[in-house]
């Protein structure tokens, strides 16, 4: 019991502190500006533009969708895939501190009846292939840039390649020997099963993860998750240069990517709320000016975009929400 309170009082006190940092820094660049500017600025947005990055924006949970077709090993086609990454992304945008990543277990289980253990493996997997894809197109960025990186870009990257790397190792590790790998994990907790029934539970879960992890094995499964984590990231970084084009701020193509994708790292940070209310804003502001837009132009651009993000998020949103209600779950399943 006092566990659990301990457990709810520190999450409450991190929702507390990513709310109250969300609110500080969105008051910080309201107090800049005007709200009439920002109306004013989405009413000159060009509908051209705005198709553009919604397209894209729709594309990347498209793709996200086809991915999960390759990662999970029980079929599901991506039609039925394609609300559920939908819902899973709102609740990222809700939840603090990626805690929406557990709609998606829950929803392929609820509805597909696809065991946790699989749906967990995939998510690992996908995310893996996330960052080394943010890392190709920040690499890229960096070639492409006609301007100096600081040195604390290098030596970031650097950081979470290696650890990218590592984690990559221990999987491709695991995978390979995940039968060597249950039989000493079953010995190790053997003298304490009789004593711990959630031990037996634990190694039970354990051993079906590793299991799930065979795909890992696969140079096919492999080869596809990456391309299409690299299409899906080339696609949501230039969601944001669509709307800055829609709204009049035109900056070279590879500045925008560096940008897009040095943010997207920052958005793996447990300290965003609210889709990055506030915190994202500040980023894109900073990046803005650090391009050369006066600061005042550069906050209202920020804030502007924000705004349509969040409605193209509910738009799709609702999207999702209702293709949910509509399909029918299951009869049977693995």
């Amino acid at each position: 019991m006092r566990e659990r309170l301990w457990r709810w009082g520190a999450t409450n006190k991190m929702l507390l502190l990513q709310t109250v940092l969300a609110l500080v820094l969105l008051a910080a660049l309201l107090l800049q500006v005007s709200p009439t500017q920002i109306l004013v600025t989405l009413a000159g947005a060009a509908p051209s533009w705005l198709l553009l990055s919604l397209g894209l924006f729709v594309l990347a949970d498209v793709l996200r969708a086809l991915r999960f077709t390759v990662l999970l090993t029980v079929p599901i086609p991506a039609r039925r895939l394609f609300p559920v990454v939908i819902v899973q992304g709102l609740a990222n945008v809700i939840l603090p501190a990626r805690l929406g990543e557990v709609s998606y277990l829950y929803l392929l289980r609820s509805r597909d009846r696809v065991p946790v253990a699989d749906s967990l493996s995939s998510l690992v997997l996908a995310r893996l292939a996330d960052v080394w894809a943010l890392l190709f197109l920040l690499l890229l960025a960096i070639v492409l840039a006609p301007f100096t990186f600081p040195p604390a870009v290098a030596a970031s990257a650097a950081i979470i390649g290696a650890l990218a790397g590592g984690a990559s190792a221990l999987i491709l590790v695991l995978a390979r020997h995940r039968k060597a790998t249950s039989r000493r994990l079953a010995w190790l907790l053997a003298p304490w099963l009789d004593r711990c029934d959630w031990l037996g539970r634990f190694q039970s879960r354990l051993d079906d993860v590793l299991q799930s992890l065979a795909v890992a094995c696969s140079p096919r499964a492999v080869g596809l998750a990456f391309a299409f984590s690299l299409s899906i990231w080339s696609s949501a970084s230039l969601v944001p240069y669509c709307l800055f084009r829609a709204i009049g701020v035109v900056l070279p193509l590879e500045q925008m990517l560096y940008a897009a994708v040095f943010i997207q790292f920052l958005a793996f940070l447990p300290v965003h709320f609210l889709g990055g209310l506030g915190t994202l804003d500040v980023s894109w502001a900073a990046f803005l000016m650090l391009f050369g837009l006066p600061q005042e132009q550069a906050i209202v651009s920020a804030l502007t975009t924000h705004v349509v993000f969040y409605a193209y998020v509910g738009v799709e949103s609702l999207g999702g929400i209702l293709a949910l209600l509509w399909m029918r779950p299951r009869a049977e399943g693995p």
